[in-house]
């Protein structure tokens, strides 16, 4: 199956991207928008009212729209209330044994996922609505389009890339953000010890 991946088209980020952009992203979706067997948006969850997704976007989409949060400090907000790690006074500690390499454990609400080697971890907080539609994805040739194209455009590829799905970004309709538009490509990065227990 064929999949057209949007990321954060949407108001919050409209200082980085212009009515032609727009414009001819909703070209785009006229015109080839019947070629993919699933169109899916995931944008940047956000309290402030207004937010939206562009109307001639959101009746392309084949599933409704899938929030998430792509910043270091959700990850650590979602690290304080885990069952797998403690953070006290700074320090993290694990519960449990990290595997070299890739790793997955799942948490309340979603996933930790990263990447240990021998000095360092890297994390990020998956939530159960981008795991099961990305998980939903698998067997499919995926597109991605919209921004930032170097930030949360990247961080989507790399959690298909990390959860073994292949993807190809259209980068003639994606855009670059400005700099006072927040969509973070950090990670929670921290050296963490086994616990041991006595």
């Amino acid at each position: 199956m064929k999949t057209l991946f949007i990321v954060d088209i949407q108001s919050k980020f409209r200082n980085s991207f212009n009515e032609e952009y727009l414009d001819e992203t909703i070209s785009y979706l006229n015109k080839k928008g019947k070629d993919f067997d699933k169109i899916v948006c995931i944008m940047e969850k956000n309290v402030s009212e207004g937010d939206y997704i562009p109307k001639e976007v959101f009746e392309k989409l084949t599933y409704y729209p899938v929030f998430k949060l792509y910043e270091a400090s959700y990850t650590r907000e979602k690290l304080l209330n885990s069952t797998h790690f403690n953070i006290n006074k700074g320090e993290i500690t694990s519960n449990v044994e990290i595997p070299m390499g890739s790793f997955i454990f799942k948490e309340n609400g979603g996933y930790i996922i990263g990447n240990r080697t021998n000095t360092s971890i890297s994390m990020d907080f998956v939530c159960n609505g981008l795991y099961q539609l990305l998980n939903s994805l698998r067997d499919d040739d995926i597109t991605i389009v919209g921004g930032g194209l170097y930030n949360c455009v990247k961080k989507t590829q790399d959690f298909l890339n990390f959860m073994g799905i292949d993807s190809v970004v259209d980068k003639e309709y994606c855009y670059t953000l400005e700099e006072d538009d927040s969509c973070s490509l950090d990670r929670f990065d921290y050296y963490v010890e086994k616990r041991n227990d006595t």
